[in-house]
């Protein structure tokens, strides 16, 4: 086996040394459970079946990408490598005798230690081994014995092929690596996308969780007041009133022109006021540093409730060229990834189907943070008026996060109350569509009963109260409120 000593670079930019088998027969680059620990990088899901004689194989989970580079040059590459526990025994397997072994001595081996039996902690795949391999090579034995090559890489000198020993060993070994077509492409290793959840959050995603857990507090009626989750750029946050009164002077002048549209645009944001989620700004409040938010009219034909959608800009630049937008932490995909629902949702011979209403707008935003939740709008001949949101907002970067947290926030606080909703809340929902099922109408009523429960707060702490969180699902059939289907495709 062809051994190579290389460096590799770990989570803070800084190398260390391992030990890697080049492997011309390997579709893939392998790295040990151990050393991907001690680089800390950070890991991608990546489910993969490694296959190797007899049809053995070992199962991956998990990826990294980082940087390798030679001890002796300036050779370096950037690879992907499969997280698996071990590669293979020491190699090699026993001690070679190195005074058989004649090489010239002004050539540099990229493994000056390749005679003595120590542990593989990377093995490097047949795309990147052939790439490395130069066309120098030199035969080492002589031709009655087995072949011994010296192979010049873009590592250094390597050694391969039958190496003298003074006690062959019984025991042999062959390592080959193989991928179903189905499991691997190799377009994934670069375009790997992780919508649901991260194995290792990132260090930003770890402050938003932090942050909500920290600042997420409830009401007397149960409903959920979350904080914007803030980040260092909060201070380069500059002066957005003048763009933002420019952007509703054109957005005026549309719906001027559409007196339908203008009715159902003002006719929007007039329920945002009815329902408590926007309010007027006294003159005196507004000496407070703030964010507006520009919004404008999106038209939707075919849709079944709202045509007219207000959209909110939280991506538009104040005069310092910062949004509001790059002011916040995203936070974390907690939600499956709607391919996985689906397929979840088909094996069940009763569905249950659901969506949330004003989703968004059931979660309030802590009055100190609705200073930048600011709008300008006016339904008559009178001034620009400037109102504040209340709730989560559409079209701010942090809104999905802070809207599906707070549903888990609901199933941990009261979900032990209701066993069978609360799984579907919590599995079944993505973002404010639910897609559930069970194997008898029984348990399909059941989850329907037991969700709309949770979410219209029947929790026990606010039965003699307002609802707890005003979360309503649509009336989709008449005689209950999650519409239930018998799925009539045989499970098989």
């Amino acid at each position: 086996m062809v051994t190579a000593k290389i460096k590799v670079m770990k989570n803070d930019n800084e190398f260390i040394n391992c030990r890697t088998l080049l492997d011309s027969c390997s579709t893939t680059n392998l790295i040990t459970e151990r050393l991907a620990t001690v680089l800390g990088l950070h890991r991608k899901k990546f489910l993969a079946s490694i296959g190797g004689l007899h049809n053995l194989l070992t199962k991956t989970q998990q990826i990294v990408t980082t940087t390798i580079k030679s001890r002796i040059n300036d050779e370096k590459r950037k690879l992907t490598f499969l997280i698996i526990p071990s590669i293979s025994e020491t190699v090699p397997g026993q001690p070679l005798d190195r005074d058989k072994i004649r090489k010239p001595n002004h050539l540099k081996l990229a493994d000056p230690d390749f005679f003595c039996p120590a542990p593989i902690d990377m093995l490097i795949g047949t795309g990147t081994t052939i790439g490395l391999l130069g066309t120098d090579k030199m035969r080492l034995s002589p031709k009655d014995q087995p072949e011994l090559y010296l192979l010049r890489t873009s590592l250094g000198w390597v050694i391969g092929g039958g190496a003298p020993t003074s006690n062959p060993k019984q025991n042999h070994s062959c390592h080959v690596t193989t991928t179903k077509a189905s499991e691997f492409e190799l377009a994934r290793f670069w375009e790997i996308e992780e919508p649901v959840s991260t194995t290792v959050p990132t260090d930003t995603e770890t402050i938003a969780e932090q942050h909500y857990k920290n600042h997420v507090t409830r009401n007397s009626t149960g409903r959920y007041i979350v904080t914007l989750p803030f980040n260092n750029n909060i201070g380069r946050l500059g002066e957005s009133r003048s763009r933002a009164y420019n952007r509703w002077k054109s957005c005026e002048r549309n719906l001027k022109l559409n007196p339908e549209l203008a009715q159902q645009y003002n006719g929007v944001l007039q329920e945002y006021i009815d329902l408590g989620h926007m309010e007027e700004v006294s003159p005196s409040s507004l000496v407070d540093y703030g964010y507006y938010l520009p919004h404008h009219a999106v038209f939707k034909e075919g849709s079944l409730t709202t045509k007219v959608r207000v959209v909110f800009d939280g991506s538009a630049k104040t005069h310092t060229g910062i949004s509001l937008n790059e002011t916040l932490y995203v936070g974390p995909t907690i939600q499956d990834d709607i391919f996985a629902l689906l397929i979840r949702f088909r094996i069940h011979y009763f569905v249950v189907t659901a969506d949330i209403e004003k989703m968004y707008r059931q979660v309030l935003v802590r009055p100190e943070d609705r200073k930048y939740q600011r709008i300008l709008w006016r339904n008559d001949d009178g001034p620009v008026r400037t109102f504040r949101l209340n709730t989560v907002t559409f079209g701010l970067s942090a809104a999905p996060y802070l809207a599906i947290r707070s549903i888990h926030q609901l199933v941990e606080d009261d979900g032990h109350l209701y066993p069978i909703g609360v799984q579907a809340l919590k599995n079944d929902c993505y973002v404010d569509d639910l897609i559930s099922g069970a194997d008898t109408r029984q348990g399909a009523i059941a989850i329907q009963q037991e969700a709309e429960r949770l979410v219209q707060g029947e929790a026990s702490s606010f039965v003699n109260g307002p609802p707890m969180i005003l979360y309503c699902f649509k009336k989709l059939h008449p005689m209950i409120s999650i519409a239930i289907y018998y799925w009539e495709t045989p499970r098989h």
